[in-house]
């Protein structure tokens, strides 16, 4: 791949919802800047979350819970995002282990 080739990833939530042991590989291209997860509460998945998430803190491992939805890989291991839906599939809590 050429360096000036790369690009910041779409967002594809889908294969992350409940649990999973999907690993993500890391990016090559890396964001600067701050991440803070109470500006994505109570507002849907988007593509500025994919980016704080993917590209700025590298995560290697998310799962998405819906309302009501069961729950156990959460913190199975370092690098790992949780993100917690509410009943109108806004983000209501982001956990990530370092």
């Amino acid at each position: 791949m050429d360096k000036f080739d790369l690009k910041i990833t779409k967002q594809n939530w889908e294969p992350y919802y409940g649990n999973n042991h999907l690993r993500i590989e890391r990016v090559e291209v890396t964001c600067g800047g701050d991440i803070s997860f109470s500006k994505h509460l109570k507002l849907p998945l988007s593509q500025r979350l994919w980016e704080d998430l993917i590209h700025r803190l590298k995560i290697t491992g998310l799962c998405i819970y819906r309302c009501n939805t069961s729950q156990w890989t959460i913190s199975w291991f370092s690098g790992h995002c949780c993100i917690q839906l509410d009943e109108n599939e806004q983000v209501e809590d982001i956990t990530y282990v370092p």
